[in-house]
């Protein structure tokens, strides 16, 4: 399923808003910005909303979970550990913290978590 640049800026307002009151924010990034449109994915990168220095600690990721499930009727499709897993199967010895979550109609969104 094809993400355009206007969809994919209209998902990360959507995240953006649903995030906003559990300490987050969220930014598009990958091919949907580069090249105007994806058939694979949208890639969204999220990250506290305050500074470290003013942070007495760091929002938390459940609440993130929460907020896409629930405000967004997202659908958590492959875990951090999952897609680490599916890294190393590749020989890749990638450590980011990436979630793939799918929409309420099945489009991919790959959830880089930044903290």
């Amino acid at each position: 399923m094809t993400w355009t640049l206007d969809q994919g800026i209209e998902m990360v307002r959507q995240i953006e808003r649903a995030l906003a009151s559990c300490g987050w924010h969220a930014a598009l990034g990958g091919g949907v910005l580069h090249r105007g449109q994806s058939d694979h994915d949208l890639d969204v990168i999220v990250f506290p909303r305050q500074r470290i220095a003013e942070t007495v600690r760091q929002p938390h990721i459940g609440l993130l979970r929460t907020a896409l499930r629930h405000d967004l009727d997202m659908t958590l499709f492959a875990t951090v550990d999952r897609v680490q897993k599916h890294w190393r199967s590749k020989g890749l010895g990638d450590l980011k913290h990436v979630e793939v979550w799918k929409t309420a109609d099945g489009k991919r969104v790959d959830l880089l978590v930044l903290s």
